[in-house]
């Protein structure tokens, strides 16, 4: 289902779409910052790559 899944995008588009599909939505910004209304749809916001297997282990950990 697509509550227990996660998406990681770098983009408003890919990330509001994510959200509108139930996903927890993580992103990582490339050439845009989330403005406050996009903050909003985000389960969290990683600065790099190297953030995100925390976040994915915490998500894990949620889950059980």
């Amino acid at each position: 289902p697509p509550a227990e899944c996660a998406a990681v995008e770098d983009s408003p588009n890919g990330v509001t779409s994510a959200y509108r599909a139930g996903m927890k939505t993580i992103m990582i910004p490339d050439l845009s910052q989330p403005d406050e209304e996009l903050q909003k749809l985000l389960y969290k916001k990683c600065e790099t790559l190297k953030e995100l297997p925390a976040v994915l282990e915490e998500l894990n950990g949620r889950r059980q």
